[in-house]
Order: C-alpha cells, then structure tokens, then sequence
C-alpha cells in the first residue's frame, strides 16, 4: 500500500481539507467584522447575503487553488512554496469577487469584510496544511508511509546518500541496502551499515524480488546503456527510478528535481494522469460510463437475445487482460464468436475471422461487443480512454523487444485511445501503437480524453477496428 501522501487519492483529501479550512475561515472573518467588534460597524448589512455568497466563495476559492496547481501529484503538503501559492490564490480570487461585485451589482459587500477574508482564508488554509503535513512527518517517524530504497553504487556519493536519508527520517526514506558496481571503491561497507543488496548483474532478479520501492542511481560508473536498462527494469516492475547529480546531464530537460536536505535526486517526469487530474479523469469515467450504460440498457436486452436465439453459451465473454500498473483483470465483452474458437489457445482475431458467429460480425461492425466494457470502466479496471488492454500471453511476447512497452500500463487501459482514432486498429504495427500510447501517456489531458472521445463516436480513425 502507497504512503498516504503518495496516493492517487491524497489531493481529493488535500482538496476537502481546503473547502472546509476556507468555510471556517470565511465564518471568522465574518464574525471578526459584525460579531466580536473588531473592526467598527458602518451601513445596515443583511447577514442573509453573506450566508448566500458563502458557498460561491468557497468554490472559488478551491478552483484558484487548484490554477495554482496546489492539487498536481507530488506536491508536498506545506511549505514557504505552498504558502505563496496560497496567498496568490486567494488574492486572485478576491479580486475576482471585487470585479463581480462591481459589474453584476446584486448585493454590496463590506471592503473590511472581504480584506479581512483573504486574510483569515491565507492563515486557516495554511494552518490546516500545516498540521496535515505534521500528522505526515509524525507517521513517517513512527515507521509508517516508508518507502524502501536501494541505492545503486558503493563509493563515497552513494555512503553520503544514504547517511542523509538515515539522517532525515521526515521524508519517508529507508534504505534497504546497496547494488554494487565495477569500478568503486566500497565506502558503502565502511560508511552504512545497510547490507549489500547485489551487483549490478543482478538486477533483474532484484527488481523482480520487490526488495525496494524506489531505486537511486548514485554512481558515476553506471554507463548510459545501463541506466537504460535499470530504468526500463524498473518501469516494468513499476518501481521508481531516480538519479543522483552528475549524471546523464543529457537528460537533465527531461527530468525533475527533489531536495532531499540539499541534495538533488532528479528523476523521469510522471505521466500529467496523477494527483487531481487522476481524481478528475476518474470522476469523469463514473459519471459518462453510468451514464452511457443507463441509455445502452435497451441494445444490452436485444444483443443478449439475438446471442441466445442464435447459439448455446454464455452472453458475455470475460477475457484476462492486463491494465493500470500491470494488474490483470477480467474484461467483459458481449460474445461474437463460436464457444470453441480458442480451443487451440490463445490468437489473434483477425478480418473475416471464421470464428464468428452471424451475430458476431454484425455486433463487431457496430462496435456493441464493446459495450460490456462500461462495467470494467464503473469498476475501475479500465477508463473510457486510454492505451488499448492486451493480453498476458501476448505482453510477455511485446515485453521482450518493445523497450518500455510497460510504460503504458502507467494508465488505466481505455475502451478508445489515442492509437486506435489514428487508424491504429486490428492487425497493425505494435511499434506503431506503442509510440501513440506513450505520447497519450505522457502528454494526457482532459481536453485530449475529450477530442478522442469526440472523435470515436464520429468514427475517425475506425478501420480496422480492434482485433482483440
């Protein structure tokens, strides 16, 4: 299980803690100003106008927050950073509020009142964060929200590593031990008293054996064409991968820093799906699939009749695939083809496959064989978007000469993707594919779900269709 702070959940925690700090806040000021006398009362002000703006305030507030990014994955909890961040939002937003004020005239506002807002919302926002990131910190320090580390060197860079991690328990850091490599000397045996997990050789069967949750790279010795591979094992395995300084300066514009008590740990950048946008994208799919599955009911009743009319078996047919962070699970179709048409094993279908049933070829043509998939989206196997699920059989055949083919498993698999309205269906290039879903992966956006769904039901991109 992920530390809480590393969770895809965490900034709709972060987010609720904010709308309710904000609600307090704004009550506060509000009695600072016509309750506890604070600042001296002038004009006849109508409580009930202040209670009606009140939740409006409130959102707003929360959606400047969140243009100040104060939600993205990553974000620590509280610091000098997050408190500018706070101030800005809560200034822009009470700017917004003064011009819509002034242009809409619906009500007048007390100006004492809304300075005194920014100011009790700026404290009670921080001051709640604050808190939240003590309540961390103390979890970390009692051993909890531990990430593992395996250190990759054995030389004088990667002893002080893992001094300063030992040093600094706060940041949830706990070394697991060393892999060595050629050409170091072993500061590492004299400096820590982690054990020596291995040898660079043997990474694989390290990575494999989950002995680490985040691997650092902290030898100048490690060639290019092996941080390749350490970073391709470990996104296969789904373990992070970061560097210490000096290395593979190349890199650099690709990659993003941590402070680590002065010390920079620069790793690859996280696909944009995390944080609040992971939250959003899983919002939009539960409201849009119920929704779509809700009017789809009257198609379900008459393609499970026309399969039962048509043959014996089952009316949906449930497959292994495999999806976010390489999790296999059970995709739903409804069934096209005869009950033995994998008896041979596993193979793709192909155009005009002989397997079909006469149902079969006309649900396909329509694309209702997919409709089933809803239920894997509401569940959360899938989303309505993303790369294409595979099968097991076939991603161990992918896995061994597709360099990080696993990449795509960084995201929920999609019903349509981005390969798939390119034209990229059926029996084409996997190669081909692979590139459009790393793009997708690495370039996601909620405007780019919505043009792809945009363009699937207006049917670009549609020939073939899949073939799994």
């Amino acid at each position: 299980m992920p530390p809480i702070s590393r969770s895809s959940w965490y900034p709709l925690i972060l987010l609720a803690l904010d709308a309710v700090a904000t609600a307090v806040s704004l009550w506060v000021a509000y009695f600072l100003r016509f309750g506890a006398g604070l600042v001296p009362p002038g004009g006849d002000w109508d409580p009930q106008v202040y209670l009606l703006a009140w939740p409006f305030v409130v959102v707003l507030l929360v959606v400047c927050f969140s243009f100040m990014r104060l939600y993205d994955y990553g974000m620590k909890t509280f610091d000098l950073e997050i408190f500018h961040r706070i101030t800005n939002a809560a200034f822009i937003a009470t700017v917004l509020f003064v011009l819509a004020e002034f242009f809409l005239r619906s009500a007048s506002y007390s100006r004492a009142l809304t300075l005194l807002s920014f100011v009790c919302v700026v404290a009670g926002v921080s001051i709640g964060r604050y808190h939240l990131d003590l309540y961390l910190t103390h979890r970390k320090l009692a051993g909890l929200d531990i990430r593992r580390v395996a250190i990759i060197g054995a030389g004088r860079a990667a002893a002080a590593l893992a001094q300063r991690i030992a040093a600094n328990p706060q940041y949830g850091y706990q070394v697991a031990g060393f892999i060595g490599e050629n050409g170091e000397s072993c500061e590492t045996d004299r400096a820590a008293t982690q054990p020596r997990l291995g040898h660079l050789t043997d990474f694989d069967r390290l990575v494999r054996s989950g002995v680490a949750d985040v691997v650092i790279v902290a030898s100048p010795h490690v060639s290019h064409d092996d941080f390749l591979k350490i970073f391709q094992r470990c996104e296969e395995h789904f373990v992070a991968c970061k560097i210490a300084p000096d290395l593979f300066e190349m890199l650099l514009r690709d990659m993003e820093v941590e402070n680590l008590e002065g010390i920079p740990l620069m790793h690859f950048k996280e696909t944009p799906l995390q944080g609040w946008n992971f939250v959003l994208k899983r919002l939009f799919d539960i409201v849009v699939s119920s929704a779509v599955l809700i009017l789809s009911l009257p198609v379900f009743a008459v393609v499970a009749i026309l399969i039962k009319l048509e043959s014996e078996g089952p009316i949906f047919y449930l497959q292994e695939r495999m999806g976010l962070d390489g999790r296999v699970f059970r995709m739903i179709k409804f069934r096209s083809m005869r009950l033995d048409a994998e008896s041979s094993g596993p193979v793709w279908s192909r155009d005009n496959d002989p397997r079909r049933t006469r149902v079969g070829r006309m649900i396909r043509a329509l694309n209702f064989d997919e409709l089933p998939q809803l239920i894997n989206v509401i569940l959360g196997h899938m989303s309505l978007v993303g790369p294409r699920p595979e099968r097991p059989y076939f991603i161990d055949q992918f896995r061994q000469h597709l360099p990080r083919y696993m990449a795509r498993h960084r995201v929920r698999a999609g019903i349509t993707g981005w390969a798939q309205v390119n034209g990229l269906r059926g029996n084409t290039s996997i190669t081909e594919r692979l590139k459009f879903d790393l793009y997708y992966v690495e370039n996601w956006s909620f405007w780019m779900d919505v043009k792809i769904l945009i363009m699937t039901i207006w049917g670009r991109g549609r020939a073939p269709r899949p073939a799994a």
